[in-house]
């Protein structure tokens, strides 16, 4: 249980240091279309990325459950499930 409690505030943390980044970031203004032309294809592109790796992730974590769920008991199955979708989140967050 002190796994799960642990896990849940590393990925708390995490995801308000992703949101304070995405923040800063934001909040500048870009003036020169070109630039902000090119900022929005590398968006883009980040985000298709994002999404072909996700599908791999998602693969490897079913695979990888099985074995965790029932060697290392549900405690540590339960944690490591949320940490990866609380890992994924902060990804995806952090690419926007």
């Amino acid at each position: 249980m002190l796994s799960l409690l642990f896990v849940l505030i590393c990925s708390l943390f995490s995801l308000v240091v992703a949101s304070v980044y995405a923040r800063k970031i934001n909040s500048y203004e870009i003036d020169v279309p070109k630039v902000a032309e090119i900022t929005k294809i590398i968006k883009e592109g980040a985000l298709i990325f994002l999404k072909s790796q996700y599908k791999v992730i998602v693969l490897f974590i079913l695979i990888i459950s099985f074995p965790i769920g029932f060697y290392l008991g549900k405690d540590v199955l339960l944690s490591f499930l949320l940490g990866a979708f609380l890992s994924a989140l902060c990804g995806n967050i952090g690419m926007r």
